[in-house]
């Protein structure tokens, strides 16, 4: 199983509105759509100024990717499992000496990025820490 961040922009697509628990969505499936697979985690992170920077909630991948003919270019559905009461933000995250080297930190012009193991590891346990619900993954049976 793999574990991802999606990334919005809140002109775009706003996340604070947008995720609503048993909602499904379809999102943009650029980078990395090769490795998306039915189940797969997704944590969804809103960029923008920066009292809006952060993780939102996450959900699970519910389909393939598949072309979208009204974008031109790939899209996978989700279905958004817990939003979260209170952002994990860019300060919080930043202050976790693996997740502050996330790829979405160092080369943020993406929407769609690969966790590896350990920074998948690093963001639940952050998520339980801060009180939040978070993804049962195979990523902590070590």
């Amino acid at each position: 199983m793999s574990v991802f961040i999606f990334q919005s922009v809140p002109d775009r697509f706003d996340l604070e509105s947008e995720v609503v628990e048993g909602k499904k969505d379809a999102w943009y499936a650029t980078r990395y759509r090769k490795k998306m697979k039915v189940g797969d985690i997704v944590f969804f992170w809103m960029a923008g100024a920066d009292e809006r920077k952060g993780i939102y909630g996450w959900g699970v991948i519910v389909s393939e990717p598949y072309i979208r003919d009204d974008w031109q270019s790939y899209g996978v559905d989700v279905i958004y499992k817990k939003k979260f009461g209170k952002k994990l933000s860019k300060r919080i995250l930043h202050s976790d000496s693996i997740l502050r080297n996330m790829l979405l930190f160092r080369a943020p012009q993406a929407t769609n990025f690969l966790l590896t193991d350990e920074e998948s590891r690093a963001l639940i346990d952050l998520t339980k820490i801060r009180g939040e619900t978070p993804p049962e993954t195979g990523v902590h049976d070590d």
